[in-house]
């Protein structure tokens, strides 16, 4: 079962904060939502969106694919972000390197960084990797026994109503993913949290065209379904330069 952790926020946002870690069946979230509208009315609809998330990647599994491309929680003495891989390279000694894309906010902090995958089955730890000079993009270095799966990148630019996906961590948990639709250039209306930022963003070929940056609010939780996101369409002469592409 896909599990999902699933936070609702208030209007005044740091008064209230509810999560739920949604692992079995509906009447969980129910709960939830009979919750909050004790609480406070005007987060209900909300606490809805959650619940119409969970509905889709239920109905994601019943098909029989995955609702989330490779996100690893990405963890430093500073925080928690997220990334995904998108080189793994046959070392000499049989060992593994292996390149994570995520932000520049993400790592500026750090020397070192401890990763974990999806189903928290492996970790790897990591070190600063390439930069983008102005863009908020970085690599995280990590070396692996065994070969990771990478993400396909696709460097064409979203168009205005395209189906865009993000997956991330919000506060070090989930993963989460939200589903919305490209706008401007580097904006979308999917939802973010903190602790999102350098998460995929995936077009509906399941390729990576984007990394989580930010997005509108005033406290670390936020759902304001205005995000903004790096696109690799803007970096594709750096992703050459650092040989993620050809």
């Amino acid at each position: 079962m896909l599990a999902i952790t699933a936070f609702v926020v208030a209007g005044s946002y740091a008064q209230y904060r509810v999560a739920l870690n949604v692992r079995a069946n509906t009447a969980e979230i129910h709960q939830v939502l009979e919750y909050v509208s004790a609480v406070d009315k005007d987060v209900l609809s909300l606490a809805q969106v959650a619940f119409d998330e969970l509905n889709a990647l239920r109905a994601t599994e019943a098909r029989g694919d995955s609702a989330f491309t490779e996100v690893w929680r990405v963890t430093d003495n500073a925080g928690c972000g997220s990334g995904t891989p998108v080189k793994c390279t046959l070392q000499e000694d049989g060992s593994y390197e292996v390149l994570f894309l995520t932000c520049k906010h993400v790592t500026y902090q750090s020397t070192d960084f401890l990763l974990h995958n999806m189903d928290e089955s492996r970790h790897l730890y990591g070190a600063p990797g390439q930069v983008h000079p102005f863009l908020d993009l970085a690599l995280i270095v990590c070396y692996s026994s065994d070969e990771i799966t990478v993400s396909p990148i696709g460097t064409a630019a979203p168009m205005y109503g395209d189906t865009l996906t993000m997956s991330g961590y919000p506060a070090c948990q989930g993963p989460w993913t939200s589903t919305g639709m490209a706008s401007v250039h580097g904006k979308a209306s999917f939802g973010v949290f903190g602790g999102c930022s350098g998460g995929p963003v995936t077009n509906s070929r399941g390729e990576v065209v984007g990394v989580v940056e930010a997005t509108l609010g005033n406290e670390f939780f936020t759902i304001t379904f205005a995000s903004f996101y790096v696109t690799l369409a803007d970096a594709k002469d750096w992703l050459i330069a650092v040989e993620i592409l050809e």
